[in-house]
C-alpha cells in the first residue's frame, strides 16, 4: 500500500511558502506605513467591539415616567391616589441579598402614603412601606 502522507506534506509546505508574497521592490518606508495603517485599522475594530459588547452587556432602564405610571397602576387598585412623586436618578437597593438598580417613589392616598422601590429595568416592584 502507497503512503500519500509524505508527497502531501510536501506539497502542502510548498504552496504554503508562496502564499505569503510581498512586492518584491517594496521600501521600507512603504513597509511602515503599511505597519501603521493595520495597526490604526486593528485598533479601531478593537474599540468597535469593546463599544459593542459594552453597549450590549447594559440592561436598558425604564424611563421614571414609566415606572411611576406601572407602580400606580399596581397600588392603586379601589383606593383614589390622590397625588405621586418618583425620583429620576436610579439608585442601587439590596434586599434578601440581592442588589437591585431602582427608582423611589411614592404615592399619596386617602388612607396613608406609601414609599415603593421598583425595579428600574423590569419595572417590578421590589418593596412598599408606608409612611
Amino acid at each position: 500500500m502507497f503512503d500519500f502522507t509524505v508527497p502531501f506534506l510536501s506539497v502542502l509546505l510548498t504552496c504554503s511558502a508562496k502564499i505569503g508574497y510581498t512586492k518584491p521592490y517594496q521600501s521600507e518606508k512603504e513597509e511602515r506605513n503599511m505597519a501603521w495603517k493595520q495597526w490604526l485599522v486593528g485598533a479601531a475594530v478593537g474599540a468597535a467591539v469593546v463599544y459593542a459588547i459594552r453597549s450590549a452587556s447594559k440592561p436598558a432602564l425604564l424611563a421614571p415616567e414609566q415606572a411611576l405610571a406601572l407602580a400606580k397602576a399596581a397600588l392603586g387598585g379601589p383606593r383614589a391616589i390622590r397625588g405621586s412623586w418618583i425620583q429620576s436618578a436610579p439608585e442601587r437597593y439590596e434586599k434578601n441579598g440581592l442588589a437591585y438598580t431602582v427608582y423611589r417613589g411614592g404615592v399619596c392616598c386617602d388612607d396613608g402614603d406609601d414609599e415603593f422601590f421598583v425595579n428600574a429595568c423590569t419595572g417590578a416592584i421590589i418593596e412598599i412601606r408606608p409612611l
